[in-house]
């Protein structure tokens, strides 16, 4: 929650209205945490004394999606709609609100209500990164040492894998469909 909270912290001053959608959020975080992204200031998770970035062939191209869980779905996203703007669309018993990306980056940013009894994720909150290509992401994960899911799902919207990070968090990997 760390962007949520740093977004709810900011000066009214520096938000636009929220119809402008994610890129304002992304240009005013990238303002606002510029300086801490330095490569320097992240420990080597693996204890080779190589920063594993630089051996890695994959990375994620963006964030997909953020997904949460709710007690009353319909009385949240009512709460989304009428506070922050947020046009949700029923879909199989969650809202979904979909964001486009900045000029010339296709597809759209995900953000879904999930009922609480949903066993689509454990947890209350799940992220969705992009990535170019899965199967070599998934393997990546695998040879880092990572918990894999074994399952890939293949659907019109893509291809989804998921991987635990070394907290618990469950994530999902997204290959959108081709010319997305």
């Amino acid at each position: 929650m760390v962007g949520a909270a740093c977004i709810a912290s900011m000066d009214p001053s520096q938000l636009r209205p929220p119809v402008v959608g994610a890129p304002v959020i992304a240009d005013v975080l990238r303002r606002r945490w510029e300086p801490a992204r330095r490569q320097d200031k992240i420990e080597d998770v693996d204890d080779d004394g190589v920063d594993g970035t630089d051996e890695m062939n994959e990375k994620v191209l963006g964030l997909g999606g953020c997904f949460l869980k709710a007690r009353d779905p319909v009385k949240l996203a009512a709460w989304y709609r009428d506070a922050l703007g947020v046009s949700l669309d029923e879909f199989g018993g969650m809202f979904v609100a979909q964001f486009p990306f900045v000029a010339g980056d296709p597809g759209q940013l995900v953000w879904s209500l999930f009922p609480e009894a949903s066993d689509y994720f454990p947890g209350a909150v799940m992220v969705n990164f992009r990535v170019r290509d899965l199967d070599a992401m998934l393997a990546q994960l695998r040879a880092f040492g990572a918990t894999v899911d074994a399952s890939v799902q293949d659907s019109e919207f893509g291809r989804f894998g998921w991987v635990t990070d070394p907290e618990g968090h469950r994530v999902e990997l997204w290959q959108p469909p081709p010319g997305n």
